[in-house]
């Protein structure tokens, strides 16, 4: 079994070795303010959190349930996510960001830092869409240092959800 696993590990990142070297070099070729150059950090960042999942199975296998950690700075990181996500925004949505003054490091992996805040996004995205009426939008994230902890904050002006869409909003992601 666990030779199965490594051997199909080995395969995926192979694969996903390759689509990050096209994507980097799409991104070379490609202007900055383009939406395929959105599209394209979309695609590395998915083969980013494949690798994460891969690294994760195989931990499992061998035993080791710790996950890898590196410093990111997550300015830097929610700055490239919240440039990169605005392809998928229709332009009725406006998406602002504050960030610290500062870069600040946490101890974590990049991808599943990434995952998060997409995925907060693309919720309240939805939230804004789930109105009967088309109208504007907004949603801001914003990135708070309080007590040696940086909170991120993702609001949007979209309806007042359920109780019960509310409990969820707490799940772990």
């Amino acid at each position: 079994f666990h030779n199965v696993v490594g051997a199909l590990a080995h395969e995926f990142n192979n694969v996903l070795l390759g689509v990050r070297g096209h994507s980097a070099r799409l991104r070379e070729i490609l202007p900055p303010d383009s939406s395929e150059y959105g599209l394209v950090s979309q695609l590395d960042n998915a083969s980013r959190h494949m690798n994460t999942l891969v690294d994760g199975l195989l931990m499992l296998v061998r035993g080791r349930v710790e996950p890898f950690r590196e410093p990111i700075d997550c300015c830097a990181v929610t700055a490239e996510v919240v440039r990169s996500i605005r392809s998928e925004l229709p332009s009725s949505i406006a998406l602002a960001y504050n960030c610290l003054n500062t870069p600040y490091f946490v101890m974590m992996e990049e991808a599943h830092f990434d995952y998060v805040l997409r995925t907060l996004i693309r919720h309240a995205r939805d939230n804004i869409q789930s109105q009967e009426e088309t109208r504007p939008g907004r949603i801001v994230v914003r990135l708070r240092l309080i007590d040696e902890h940086i909170h991120i904050v993702v609001m949007d002006d979209g309806p007042i959800q359920s109780a019960s869409a509310l409990e969820k909003c707490f799940e772990p992601l």
